[in-house]
């Protein structure tokens, strides 16, 4: 199968064709961000790597079967509601970021296509991409799959996709065991966090939280937009203690590989690695869409 993929980030698109069992020949992306780009060629170093979506010329990738993509979805999100600047129609940024990947389905001629993007759009962004696009969404919670409530919106023109199955997978299958003092919260962030009522805290060793909040570009940043977690039922430690998901698990909720962002020599690097496993896929979700794909594009007993 031969892939376009635009605002691949991290490649999590290209992960999903792994996991669903589909032989990628070529694979050709499109991604601005410098760290994510650095992943994304880290993991899969012989992929086609390129740059803005605006200056593109998408006529020449005719040859491929599938465009896959999510919007950047920071404009249209209900987190930026309080006078943040939330888009509301489709004519600001967000949308002539959308119009670029409708413009590469149109100038590729791709037979299948993937959009995602957040669910908290407006009513008429939603509907617009609709009629763009011609099919309607479907809502996939990521915690089908993983042990991570990520409800996300779906468009596809692959036939017959349905709801995948409850795996029943809970946090603790994703945890870390023993994890570095410098994930633990601070006092002051501690009492921040127990101060904020906010229920999917591990504030109590009585609350026994099955799934975690989405996974956020920042997860330390503010209490209120993740799960921490307290280690008196985790590794024996206080249960006076309190701390932020690793980087590890965080891509394990992602559905990736350990330490798949993990790269060298970077400064900041948990930061950079907590953006761009916030801004990727739940790789589970999008491989069991593309396991509705025709059996031609499938391969079984073969090294991917």
């Amino acid at each position: 199968m031969k892939v376009l993929s635009l605002f691949n980030g991290i490649s999590c698109g290209r992960e999903a064709f792994k996991t669903a069992g589909i032989k990628v020949d070529k694979y050709v992306s499109f991604e601005t961000d410098e760290f994510a780009n650095n992943v994304a060629i880290k993991n899969h170093p012989d992929d086609d790597y390129n740059g803005d979506v605006f200056t593109a010329d998408y006529t020449q990738y005719k040859d491929s079967d599938i465009l896959i993509g999510g919007s950047p979805c920071t404009y249209w999100s209900n987190a930026r509601a309080k006078g943040t600047g939330r888009e509301v129609t489709p004519d600001g940024i967000g949308g002539q970021l959308f119009m670029q990947y409708y413009r590469a389905l149109k100038e590729s001629g791709c037979k299948y296509f993937i959009y995602e993007n957040n669910r908290s759009m407006s009513k008429g962004i939603k509907q617009f991409i609709t009629e763009k696009l011609g099919v309607e969404p479907i809502m996939i919670n990521s915690a089908l799959v993983t042990a991570q409530t990520r409800r996300r919106l779906y468009w596809t023109n692959i036939p017959n996709v349905i709801l995948p199955d409850d795996k029943g997978l809970e946090l603790w299958d994703f945890l870390e065991r023993y994890v570095d003092d410098k994930y633990y919260l601070s006092d002051k962030m501690k009492k921040y966090a127990m101060a904020s009522g906010t229920k999917n805290f591990y504030c109590k060793p009585e609350i026994n939280l099955k799934k975690a909040r989405p996974i956020t570009t920042a997860p330390n940043k503010r209490a209120g937009t993740t799960t921490y977690m307290t280690d008196d039922w985790i590794n024996g430690g206080s249960k006076d203690r309190m701390r932020r998901p690793t980087p590890i698990e965080c891509e394990r909720l992602q559905g990736l590989p350990d330490n798949y962002t993990y790269l060298t020599g970077h400064k900041f690097e948990d930061s950079k690695r907590y953006k761009a496993i916030g801004n990727g896929w739940t790789v589970d979700v999008i491989s069991h869409i593309l396991s509705f794909l025709p059996n031609e594009y499938k391969i079984k007993g073969e090294q991917l």
